[in-house]
């Protein structure tokens, strides 16, 4: 098991901010996690993600690529993320989620700075990805431009983002 350093994230309550120390795990994705993957697919639907994606998603966790990954806290399972690809010019980074619950304590940055080290580690010049226009901001963050958008792409309301994070 992969361990990062201990993360300190704010959470905002009706207290005020509370300051937590969080110790992020990585771990390569197992069997044993289908479940709680699959809740974190569902706990994002259909917000985040399409309903009509669940099927792929289930069907891609029967036989993952070995780099997909979970973020652990506390031994369950928050964020789920792989970065795919034989290529040194372009890396797929494939089903990145975090818990509803654990969405805006650091978990998705933590994933991406991850996603950047393997992807600079391994020669790579970009990392493709496909998302919605909810989620586009977060990777825009990180340095990712837009390619193309479709219309209602994975549902409607809920456009395809198609994007590459150059590094």
């Amino acid at each position: 098991m992969l361990r990062s350093s201990v993360e300190t994230a704010t959470q905002s309550s009706q207290f005020g901010n509370i300051c937590l120390m969080i110790d992020f795990a990585f771990r390569p994705y197992c069997n044993d996690d289908f479940q709680a993957c699959i809740d974190i697919f569902d706990a994002n639907c259909p917000e985040y993600l399409a309903v009509i994606e669940r099927q792929d998603y289930e069907k891609f966790l029967e036989d993952p690529p070995k780099s997909y990954e979970v973020c652990e806290v506390g031994g369950q399972v928050i964020g789920v993320f792989g970065l795919s690809g034989d290529s040194k010019i372009e890396k797929r980074l494939d089903w990145i989620m975090v818990g509803t619950k654990a969405q805006g304590m650091g978990v998705g940055a933590r994933i991406m700075e991850r996603v950047i080290h393997q992807g600079r580690k391994s020669n790579t010049r970009k990392v493709g990805l496909a998302t919605s226009q909810k989620v586009a901001p977060f990777f825009e963050k990180y340095g990712a431009t837009t390619i193309s958008i479709t219309k209602d792409g994975w549902a409607l309301g809920l456009d395809r983002v198609d994007m590459v994070l150059p590094l």
